[in-house]
């Protein structure tokens, strides 16, 4: 995917607040591209193209908890390449 490339979350706070919203994220992270989507059933996180990457989470907390290479979302949310936020 081909995207402008957006501001990073400034605190997680930033980030919890834009899935609230129903934004889709996309972000890079060791050269792989993961998104985050908003859908009836629940806050979707996957590496993009893998769907057997795929968890379903009911909240942006719990969505934090996600695990990238031995590294939760959390920790490194703020510090990723954000490749897409949307409105």
């Amino acid at each position: 995917m081909n995207y402008i490339k957006f501001s990073k979350f400034e605190d997680l706070d930033d980030f919890r607040d834009s899935l609230l919203r129903g934004r889709e994220i996309v972000f890079k992270y060791n050269g792989k591209e993961y998104g985050i989507f908003l859908f009836d059933d629940g806050i979707h996180v996957a590496q993009s193209y893998h769907d057997e990457t795929k968890k379903v989470y009911q909240t942006p907390d719990e969505a934090l908890e996600y695990t990238i290479d031995g590294v939760k979302i959390k920790d490194i949310i703020t510090t990723v390449e954000i490749v897409h936020r949307g409105i």
